[in-house]
């Protein structure tokens, strides 16, 4: 669910504010599962990196990613 949500707030922004929100909603994340806090950093500053980049606004990677680690787990 956290790359849908990753994807969502990719595809609501654009420009330099996108690394903002996008850094706030991935440190949010990475948060809820725990991790420690120079790992919640270093994932805020990636999801950040995320959003602001341009031609992943129409591709989900981050639901698509999430679905092959959840995929690669089950077995």
């Amino acid at each position: 669910m956290a790359g849908v949500i990753l994807d969502c707030v990719d595809f609501a922004t654009i420009g330099p504010p996108a690394f903002i929100i996008g850094g706030l909603v991935g440190l949010w994340i990475f948060s809820i599962y725990r991790f420690p806090w120079q790992h919640r950093i270093i994932g805020a500053l990636l999801s950040g990196a995320y959003c602001m980049m341009p031609f992943t606004r129409f591709l989900p990677l981050a639901t698509l990613v999430g679905a092959w680690v959840r995929f690669r787990e089950s077995k």
